[in-house]
């Protein structure tokens, strides 16, 4: 933010221009009417200093208007000094299109709806292959952009999680096909050691399923009884023996094969959606009775939330910001603190202890932080 702070300048500044008055807006939007196709739809919005991720949303804002700007800065001569220049528009949507995918990662992974961990793995590769080809950027801003947000990703997320691996595997859209294209793009030279390091780790948390399952290949005619009760009622009796027949024969080949739940999971074919977000929860409750074990080990994984914070608390640097009100202790509240101290303590303790001077100072505004517990720390 820090280095594109001065080519965004201007665009607040100008908007901090025309919002200054009801007159200028009323002005404003009458350019519009010398524009064809173009309406005042979006109000245009301030970016806020504590919070990084509105200034997104204030160049978002004002992009689709850029020709009025232009058409009021010869209407309003004081406009001039404001409006930015064709260059910095130019720059200005370079930044924004970079700042997009930022964006809709920030209120995906960090919605208050707290959305299930497939997610994760696509959502840091995308920001990692982003990062990588801003780095060959031709505009000298967005790669300095890139080196520094390059350098902030490796810290976090130089080695990617392989527990959240997992839960793209598990994704019926994704599973190892995915893993490879992914690591492919961004590392190809250790892609496959990548990717069989995932997947080894992966079948051994299904063998350690697999023991403490309940659910046995014995159990397999049980669930065919459970199923012939349970639609006897409106099915016939001839096509109830036929399907028990059918799943105790797909079992035992099954068996014969040598395949286990994940082995056939992952052989068959990737699941095709038209909706890109599907509820991959509900995907492994309705398919139970094919996955007994691995729908378990599916719950559990895709159950760990990505965060737990939302959005506008992760990326909002409103707590860090000390104000006087919290750097500093009215009169009354030190009054407060040392007749608390005294009733603790006794009065001539704390008189022995002003002597010594380590006593609280009773000025007003003073910069000393109150601490109750610190005698008692050091004793």
């Amino acid at each position: 933010m820090k280095i594109c702070g001065d080519v965004v300048y201007k665009i607040r500044e100008s908007i901090k221009f025309l919002r200054k008055s009801e007159s200028r807006m009323v002005k404003f939007k009458k350019c519009f009417e010398d524009i064809e196709g173009l309406e005042y739809t979006t109000a245009l919005c301030l970016d806020v200093p504590i919070r990084w991720n509105s200034l997104y949303a204030m160049l978002a804002s004002a992009i689709p208007y850029k020709k009025a700007f232009e058409i009021y800065k010869v209407k309003e001569a004081v406009f001039r000094e404001y409006c930015p220049s064709s260059d910095k528009w130019r720059r200005t949507e370079k930044i924004c299109d970079f700042l997009l995918p930022f964006y809709k990662t920030t209120k995906l992974m960090s919605g208050t709806s707290y959305p299930t961990s497939n997610l994760y793995f696509l959502q840091v590769w995308q920001i990692q292959l982003i990062l990588m080809n801003s780095l060959k950027n031709d505009e000298v801003l967005i790669r300095n952009m890139g080196e520094k947000m390059m350098i902030k990703f490796k810290k976090y997320w130089g080695e990617y999680s392989v527990v959240l691996a997992f839960v793209a595997v598990l994704d019926p859209r994704f599973k190892l096909n995915t893993l490879v294209h992914c690591y492919n793009e961004i590392d190809p030279i250790n892609a496959k050691d990548k990717v069989e390091h995932v997947k080894s780790k992966l079948y051994k948390l299904f063998e350690v399923y697999d023991q403490n399952s309940s659910t046995t290949v014995e159990n397999s005619s049980q669930l065919s009884s459970n199923f012939s009760q349970a639609t006897s009622s409106t099915i016939g009796t001839q096509l109830i023996k036929i399907v028990g027949d059918l799943m105790s024969r797909n079992q035992e080949a099954e068996v014969k094969s040598e395949k286990n739940q994940l082995d056939i999971y992952l052989s068959e074919a990737t699941l095709f959606y038209n909706d890109a977000i599907i509820d991959v929860l509900q995907w492994w409750k309705d398919n139970h009775h094919r996955f007994s074990t691995l729908s378990l080990m599916a719950r559990d994984l895709l159950s760990i939330p990505i965060t737990t914070v939302a959005s506008e608390s992760a990326f909002s640097m409103g707590s860090h910001v000390l104000n006087k009100y919290r750097s500093h202790l009215l009169s009354d509240n030190i009054e407060a603190v040392i007749c608390t101290k005294n009733w603790i303590r006794g009065y001539d303790d704390f008189e022995e202890d002003i002597a010594k001077g380590e006593g609280y100072s009773s000025r007003v505004g003073s910069n000393d932080v109150i601490d109750l517990y610190e005698d008692e720390d050091e004793n």
